[in-house]
């Protein structure tokens, strides 16, 4: 569609699958192969979490961004209902591999830390929260009244689960509770 499409993943074999489709994709980048003001816009979704330092991090974004580009980031939202009512059962913990959890005033803070203005923030969550969290509290109940650990996601992955919370998430978006945080901001 005439954008040329850089890209960065752990997995060797999806970065080789993605370069025989002539995309720029590697495992690392090294601060000297960063181009410098050449991206129009950079996304980071449901990376930042796995981070164990965000601020660096998004200062290397904000470099690699012309004047003007932007930068989209979606992340876990620490401060949500569901964290608050399911606590160390929250899906989006996500222990060991979520070394950082974010708010939407810490996140703000890390992009203006980076440099980052203009800076739009919305809740955006996925069923797969609610869902994977009810499983978590269920799996763990589960496991205390048996002593055998269950790893279920039946909850989860359930299509007509996932339709019945639909509207849920949605209301939480709405009122500013939601478990995940999509933003956009600007290189200026």
């Amino acid at each position: 569609m005439g954008w040329e499409c850089w890209g960065t993943e752990l997995d060797l074999k999806i970065v080789e699958a993605h370069q025989s489709l002539g995309i720029n994709a590697f495992t690392k980048l090294s601060d000297n192969e960063i181009p410098r003001n050449y991206f129009h816009w950079v996304t980071a979704y449901h990376v930042l979490e796995h981070v164990y330092d965000p601020v660096p991090t998004l200062e290397k974004m904000f470099k690699m961004l012309k004047h003007g580009g932007r930068i989209y980031i979606g992340v876990p939202n620490m401060d949500g209902l569901i964290p608050r009512l399911f606590r160390g059962c929250w899906y989006n913990l996500g222990v060991p591999v979520h070394p950082q959890q974010f708010s939407a005033k810490t996140l703000v803070r890390c992009l203006r830390n980076a440099g980052f203005q203009d800076i739009r923030l919305r809740h955006r969550s996925l069923t797969q929260g609610l869902l994977g969290s009810i499983q978590f509290a269920l799996n763990d109940i589960l496991w205390r009244a048996t002593g055998h650990k269950r790893v279920n996601m039946f909850l989860r992955d359930n299509r007509l689960c996932q339709v019945i919370a639909l509207p849920f998430t949605k209301l939480m978006d709405a009122v500013g509770f939601g478990d995940a945080i999509e933003v956009t901001a600007r290189k200026i």
